[in-house]
């Protein structure tokens, strides 16, 4: 499978961005601060692996408020066309007209 891998800090709310898109990850077993792996691809769509244990994410751009009648199961079905999308779209950008995600200094 091909996929794109980055490496990204997490802040203390288990959030990191990608091109100015935030995403946070589901499960808080990862501590503030912590470097994660992120992996890219049309098949999975985004996730991050930390201490070889995989973790799912969301968009955290439309997060409900807590106040939501929307449960998280609902939410994280529909985060999770969101982000494949937004994988997809990373994936298959034209590298003439869009900067590279991958850089190498």
């Amino acid at each position: 499978m091909l996929t794109s891998k980055l490496t990204r800090v997490i802040d203390n709310a288990g959030c990191f961005s990608i091109k100015g898109k935030q995403f946070q990850i589901i499960d808080n077993d990862i501590l503030p601060r912590a470097k994660i792996n992120i992996y890219i691809s049309h098949k999975i769509g985004i996730k991050v692996e930390y201490n070889q244990k995989w973790y799912k994410v969301i968009c955290s751009d439309n997060i409900p408020s807590i106040n939501s009648t929307l449960n998280f199961n609902k939410m994280c079905k529909e985060h999770e066309y969101l982000v494949k999308e937004y994988a997809t779209l990373l994936c298959s950008a034209d590298s003439k007209t869009v900067d590279p995600l991958l850089v190498s200094s």
